[in-house]
């Protein structure tokens, strides 16, 4: 009897361990499914653009003249109404996210709210695509983006565009890469189009290694892989090496990550002068690039930060 009371206690106790277990694996699986994903169904995030009244939007302009019909090469421009246009207009230029796996320029959340609410001041506002594969390589993602600026410096005459009021914006992986795109000197002093100020929201990739040598995200290794030496220059903590210009990192205090990766940069960012400012949110991952455009404070936080600089 005394058996067999052990081992019912024994199977309960080992059954309440792996439920406990499986109820975090969950968890941790339902959190990455969400920071791939932005937190939205693919429905939503395919939801029709609805332009302002007036405005116009010119879609899928190659920025690649070796390969014009490449849409992951590719730019989708809204003006604003003709009412609201500005001899020289400053522009916006947003970078999507998506793991470095997945994505569109054209997705509602990276869209919709930012022309509702920058189109009637006479922004531009400038969506980018850039090259994707389930075996990425971001360095390769950064040329890319600084390929698109170079054609859309080219272009600024046309499109009346204020070559000194350019904003390059991104949000998760698109994070990463305008904050990679900034702390290499190589690609920023290369760069004819210089911008006025880099907007990350919710990257919580800053320093690489220190994030492959912990617990992490398995669609990283996917991303980054081994190579140690790869991280480093994946790393926009290890890639600064001076001043940069201005940086607003927004980060989510609901990801354990996300505000101490910022904070550990800006701490870097400053040995050299630059100016990095901290958002910290209390929303999701999907709702810090969502909600940014409506008529709110955390708006009003970004719009505050841009009119300082």
């Amino acid at each position: 009897m005394k058996i067999l009371v052990f081992l019912f206690i024994t199977l309960t106790v080992n059954l309440s361990l792996e439920a406990r277990l499986f109820k975090k694996k969950s968890k941790e699986s339902n959190d990455e499914t969400s920071i791939i994903g932005q937190g939205f169904s693919l429905d939503m995030q395919r939801k029709a653009i609805t332009l302002p009244d007036g405005a116009e939007v010119l879609k899928n302009i190659s920025y690649d003249p070796k390969d014009p019909g490449n849409k992951e090469q590719a730019i989708d421009i809204y003006f604003p109404a003709k009412k609201d246009r500005l001899p020289k207009s400053p522009a916006i230029i947003m970078v999507h996210g998506g793991a470095w796996m997945m994505g569109d320029k054209s997705y509602y959340p990276v869209v919709q709210n930012k022309i509702n609410h920058w189109l009637p001041k006479g922004h531009v506002f400038i969506s980018v695509n850039y090259e994707m594969s389930f075996n990425p390589n971001p360095l390769n993602q950064v040329e890319n983006l600084n390929k698109a600026l170079i054609f859309i410096h080219n272009k600024s005459q046309e499109w009346m565009l204020d070559s000194d009021n350019i904003i390059l914006m991104g949000h998760s992986a698109g994070a990463h890469l305008v904050s990679l795109l900034t702390s290499n000197s190589q690609f920023a002093n290369n760069n004819m189009l210089k911008w006025k100020a880099i907007i990350a929201l919710d990257s919580a990739v800053f320093d690489l290694p220190m994030i492959m040598n912990k617990k992490h995200y398995r669609f990283y290794d996917r991303v980054f892989g081994s190579d140690k030496e790869f991280w480093i220059k994946n790393s926009p903590y290890h890639q600064i090496k001076s001043k940069i210009s201005p940086m607003l990192i927004v980060c989510s205090t609901k990801r354990k990550d996300s505000c101490p990766q910022a904070e550990s940069y800006q701490e870097k960012a400053q040995l050299f002068q630059s100016n990095v400012k901290i958002l910290k949110k209390d929303f999701s991952h999907g709702d810090i690039n969502l909600q940014l455009g409506l008529d709110s404070e955390y708006t009003k936080e970004i719009e505050d930060f841009l009119s300082k600089i």
